[in-house]
């Protein structure tokens, strides 16, 4: 209805093509990074590493030229982005969170105030969300205040097994792991790196903080747990259930690949010379804070003394 008609469609049909091209080239780099960094990729060259992926990637999408393939297509894009992206993100959340770091705290304050609150958290999470959906599907309000309600209880009976200040129980126990990767960041993003932090660090600290462990994976398996229930009331697509198993196989594949994973990638993987420089700082910097904290000013009379004598 434009005037021009044709040029528009020209520039649309452009615009969609180098989106695709775009998201093709960050997913490109980001496998051949990932190969790179191994032993056996390491010995490829990024160049046949890179063709090799393109490769196998037209042949896998050559699935989706079929008269079939959109159908085919929506489906895997469906099962995809819901199911596995939204489990590989809770994931994320459960290792930055909650996993990083817990077993030096665990070595510092012990088991029961760990271990009480990741259950009281992620046990309260699973079986609230589930009884959310089931009792109440129209009103999923009413299991966000109840999960935020019990989270109260846990966190004060954690905090009194711990025998620690609250100051102390928020940097040490409720904040772990999360608080070490964002000073890590802030400290990489700094201006003077030999500086003091700057206020807008101690934002950043709470807000990506509480959003990574408490606040995300709420959330995710809140859109998994709603998005399960929609296709278990009705087929997605309106589409048969064959199709429905066929694009199921896609997250089923992503999470087999993650438990294969854990059993065969046993070795650490090494941070960054410029990360890892940054947790020392860190852990340098907290340190002198806790020193300056423990240090008691000398009483009136004994500065008097000593300037006397």
């Amino acid at each position: 209805m434009m005037k021009g008609a044709n040029f528009w469609a020209l520039l649309f049909a452009l615009t969609l093509f180098m989106l695709g091209i775009d998201s093709a080239f960050s997913t490109l780099e980001a496998t051949t990074t990932v190969l790179h960094d191994t032993k056996f990729g390491h010995s490829i060259s990024r160049k046949l590493a890179a063709l090799f992926l393109c490769l196998v990637g037209a042949a896998c999408s050559a699935v989706f030229c079929f008269n079939w393939g959109f159908t085919f297509f929506d489906v895997v894009d469906h099962y995809l982005n819901v199911y596995l992206m939204l489990f590989l993100g809770l994931l994320e959340c459960m290792a930055c969170g909650w996993v990083y770091e817990a077993g030096q705290v665990i070595e510092t304050v012990g088991k029961a105030p760990v271990f009480f609150l990741i259950g009281g958290y992620w046990i309260s999470l699973v079986v609230i969300g589930i009884l959310t959906f089931l009792l109440l599907p129209d009103r999923f309000w009413i299991g966000i205040i109840v999960f935020a309600v019990v989270q109260i209880p846990v966190a004060l009976i954690s905090w009194k097994l711990s025998k620690l200040s609250y100051i102390e129980w928020h940097n040490t126990v409720a904040m772990s792991g999360v608080k070490k990767l964002s000073h890590a960041m802030t400290h990489l993003s700094r201006k003077d790196p030999k500086g003091e932090r700057e206020r807008w660090e101690y934002v950043f600290d709470t807000w990506w903080g509480i959003s990574i462990k408490y606040i995300c994976p709420f959330l995710l398996w809140i859109l998994l747990v709603s998005s399960t229930g929609l296709d278990l009331k009705k087929n997605y697509g309106g589409y048969h259930v064959l199709w429905q198993m066929l694009g199921l196989c896609i997250p089923i594949i992503g999470i087999l690949i993650f438990i294969v994973s854990l059993f065969i990638c046993t070795k650490k993987d090494p941070f960054n010379p410029e990360l890892e420089k940054a947790f020392d700082q860190v852990e340098l910097a907290e340190r002198e804070q806790e020193i300056k904290g423990n240090q008691v000013a000398p009483e009136p009379e004994a500065v008097a003394v000593r300037e006397g004598g």
